[in-house]
């Protein structure tokens, strides 16, 4: 297989963890008031938080 192919599966593959992170985060937020910030705080955060870093890395390669 191709470099570019396997990279674009690997984008892909990261992507689809911090979009199922963000969803679980917000799934798991009706399970009450008390739980609601907290469920959104973990997930989202690392859902954004993988988003940041794959954006970071390609803005890295672009560069250098």
């Amino acid at each position: 297989m191709s470099r570019v192919f396997i990279l674009a599966l690997l984008t892909i593959a990261v992507m689809f963890t911090a979009i199922v992170l963000i969803v679980w985060g917000i799934v798991l937020s009706f399970g009450g008031p008390a739980n609601t910030l907290l469920y959104l705080l973990i997930f989202g955060d690392a859902g954004l938080l993988i988003t940041v870093i794959e954006i970071a890395q390609r803005k890295k390669k672009r560069a250098g």
